[in-house]
Order: structure tokens, then C-alpha cells, then sequence
């Protein structure tokens, strides 16, 4: 079924850049001999939908801003609680966008999919054991889970790709992380590798770590040896 719905997209798409619209052959679901809903698959397949949402450019003082903003929500977490709406709050204001925006949600995926590379949080410069981390995984890393069950597992209302990665290297991990971890220096990092690498510690909650670990690797999160 894929294949002929590829192939009608594919003469859709076609027609389409070569004949007049008034003479497609395929532009009604009974020209082609198919089912509506097979034609509406085959269109979105030749003319996929563009995302509407333009986002403010943030400087990089204001990324640096609302990313410092972030680490520190998930960071004092264990004293204060995860509060998502904060969480949130921080990214539509730094955008300018009503935190009571009807397209709120949208925004919010479109804010990672733009910054997803660029939101690292910084090493503690007090622990010489520290390093760089991405959000995400400094949320694991504090154990603040709630980001994970709030928001980013919440795909009825947010997409998120878990794909994005860093390269371990002795200046943004830090000397005595690289000295311990020398096998890893000079690789990707994927949020899975991440996850891996701390079941693999067997100083968390195990089970917490490989449900979370499941509900990514469901939708689309990888480690780095398997990204296309």
C-alpha cells in the first residue's frame, strides 16, 4: 500500500510541475480509481504541509538567557519541585509570545526544533568531575523526571526529535571527566548514549532510567552509532 501511495504522490507531484492544473489526470480521488482517503495520503505525500510557525530570532544573549533559565528549573528541582509552567513560561516570554496563546504548544516544539543543539548547560565550575550536558540529560542527570512525564514524553501536545548530539571532547567535558571516561572522548553522545551510560553507573533508579530509555527509543530517539 505504501508503494502505490508513493508512486500516485509521485505522479501528483509531477503532473502538477508539467501540465496545466485544468488537465491534471489525477486530480479527483475517481480519476485514479483509488479511495478518497488513499488520494488525501497520496497529496500530503507530494505536497507536504509547511510549518506556519515563525519564531522571534533570539540573539545569543537571549538564548543564553532563557537556557540558563531552563538548566537552573531542572537543576533546583530537588529543592524546590519541577514547575512546568515556569518551564514553559521562560521560553514563550523570551519569544514574546502570550504565555495564554492558543498555539502555545506548537511553539514551544518549534522553539526546540530551532535551539534543540544549542541548549547546554554549563559544568559546575565547583565539581572538577563536572562536565557540559545537554538539558535533557542534565534533567537525568538531577533526576528531575517530571520534565520527562510533563513535557517532553507528552506527544499528544509537543514534538520533540531526541536525536540531537554532542561531541565529547576534554574542553567541554572537562579534564578529569575525559581522563575517567578516555573510551568515550571524541564521540557522539545521543540522549540514548547518555541513558546507557548511566545504567551502566547503576547509581539511579534503574527502572526508571530504561522505562524513560523504551518511551524514547518509541518515538525515534537513537544512539549515536545508529543515526543515519
Amino acid at each position: 500500500m505504501k508503494k502505490k501511495l508513493l508512486i500516485l504522490a509521485s505522479i501528483i507531484l509531477l503532473e502538477s510541475l508539467f501540465i496545466p492544473p485544468f488537465v491534471l489526470a489525477y486530480h479527483k480521488p475517481e480519476d485514479c480509481g483509488c479511495s478518497t482517503t488513499a488520494y488525501m495520503e497520496a497529496h500530503l505525500l507530494a505536497y507536504p504541509p509547511k510549518d506556519d510557525i515563525q519564531l522571534k530570532e533570539l540573539t545569543t544573549e537571549e538564548l543564553n538567557e532563557v537556557k540558563y533559565k531552563l538548566c537552573l528549573e531542572v537543576i533546583l528541582a530537588d529543592f524546590s519541585g519541577f514547575n512546568a509552567s515556569y518551564f514553559i513560561g521562560y521560553i514563550l516570554d523570551a519569544l514574546g509570545v502570550p504565555r495564554d496563546a492558543e498555539n502555545a504548544n506548537k511553539i514551544i516544539s518549534a522553539f526546540f526544533k530551532k535551539y534543540m543543539s544549542k541548549l547546554i548547560c554549563p559544568k559546575d565550575p565547583k565539581d572538577s568531575n563536572s562536565r557540559e550536558k545537554h538539558l535533557f540529560k542534565q534533567a537525568l542527570f538531577e533526576s528531575t523526571i517530571d520534565l520527562y512525564d510533563e513535557i517532553l514524553l507528552d506527544d499528544e501536545q509537543y514534538q520533540f526529535d531526541f536525536n540531537s548530539y554532542e561531541t565529547l571532547t576534554r574542553e567541554n567535558v572537562g579534564e578529569t571527566y575525559a581522563k575517567d571516561n578516555e573510551k568515550y572522548m571524541g564521540k557522539g553522545e545521543t540522549l540514548i548514549d547518555y541513558i546507557d551510560k548511566l545504567i551502566e553507573e547503576e547509581i539511579y533508579d534503574n527502572d526508571e532510567l530504561e522505562s524513560i530509555r523504551e518511551a524514547l527509543v518509541d518515538r525515534g530517539a537513537k544512539k549515536y552509532e545508529d543515526l543515519d
